[in-house]
């Protein structure tokens, strides 16, 4: 049994024609649309894709920041989203999330010591300085930090006391939005072999939410990429970026930057016009609008994620897209 199942999830806001909120709406953003994702105990999926896609959002979703329209979400083999009130707190203890700011998701005026503290002694527990101290050896800050403030911190040792916070309840699962983006190059890495360590060690799964594909190739097992709030392809990271193919992940993949250009493992795949709005997707595949192997039936129907027949049937590779759905080749 999957650790995390999220099944048709689907979230949209009414906002203004001239783009504002209230009352007055009139159109739809269709952010999230019918995802469907799972995963496993200590595994890490990754979830790429461009600026506005929906991915943020998806993750506020799993965690229940934002209520979803439909759909559903199994944790821990629970229905989460019918979970209230004391039994919601409880199983949040499981579920946590790191934020792409660590500045902004601490507070300015705890020391590193009480913003550890803080969810240990919002949940009673015992012993709390010793697992304070504890915590900080296991994401490799040193005791000193005990006693300062935020300011007085790099952005990755106060990124290190996010993850250390997040881990105070042995959570089973950290959704990670950006957790690196805001970092120097060099610093992401140590935080990202702190996250392979916690999965190593503690058996904690991931959901790392990246539009950086060099991190998603180094600290992946599987990733899914997300066009227009929907998952278009999802496999295991050999496969997606050894074999993609989705066009859009084609193109995604073939965008990132190598050190010698002229060595570069595929053609390039170039894509044209502009991303459609969430408010006017285009009918039938919502991609059809760029995609360089567009064809008639693309304009009609709307692909589903389907197994496309490589790889494991537990994570098989999966794609939405026609090219690879018999019916409509």
């Amino acid at each position: 049994m999957a650790l995390l199942e999220v099944k048709n999830l689907s979230k949209s806001f009414s906002i203004s024609k001239d783009g504002g909120w209230g009352l007055r709406a009139k159109e739809l953003l269709r952010v999230v649309r019918g995802v469907d994702l799972s995963i496993d105990k200590a595994e890490i999926l990754v979830l790429v894709g461009e600026s506005g896609c929906g991915k943020s959002t998806l993750a506020r979703l799993i965690t229940r920041l934002t209520e979803p329209d439909s759909g559903e979400i199994n944790f821990e083999g629970e229905d989460f989203l019918h979970l209230h009130g004391s039994k919601l707190l409880n199983k949040r203890k499981s579920l946590q999330m790191v934020f792409q700011n660590p500045f902004s998701s601490l507070d300015p005026r705890f020391k590193i010591f009480d913003s550890i503290a803080e969810p240990l002694r919002i949940n009673k527990e015992k012993n709390i300085k010793e697992r304070v101290f504890e915590l900080m050896q296991l994401v490799e800050l040193d005791a000193e930090f005990a006693s300062k403030y935020p300011h007085q911190c790099s952005g990755g040792q106060n990124q290190r006391v996010c993850i250390a916070r997040a881990i105070a309840c042995n959570p089973k699962l950290i959704i990670a939005d950006e957790a690196v983006s805001a970092l120097d190059v060099s610093i992401q890495w140590t935080i990202l072999n702190l996250m392979l360590k916690l999965k190593r060690e503690l058996g904690i799964s991931f959901l790392f939410i990246t539009h950086d594909l060099a991190v998603a190739k180094f600290i992946a097992d599987r990733v899914a990429v997300m066009y227009l709030g929907k998952i278009v392809e999802i496999a295991a990271k050999d496969d997606l970026f050894h074999n993609p193919l989705h066009p859009y992940t084609k193109a995604l993949l073939s965008s990132a930057p190598v050190p010698d250009p002229t060595k570069r493992d595929r053609e390039r795949t170039f894509l044209y016009g502009e991303i459609p709005s969430a408010t006017k997707i285009p009918s039938g595949c919502a991609f059809r609008t760029r995609c360089p192997e567009c064809f008639e039936a693309c304009e009609i129907n709307d692909p589903q994620l389907e197994n496309a027949g490589i790889g494991v049937p537990l994570h098989a590779h999966k794609v939405s897209c026609l090219l690879y759905q018999g019916e409509c080749k």
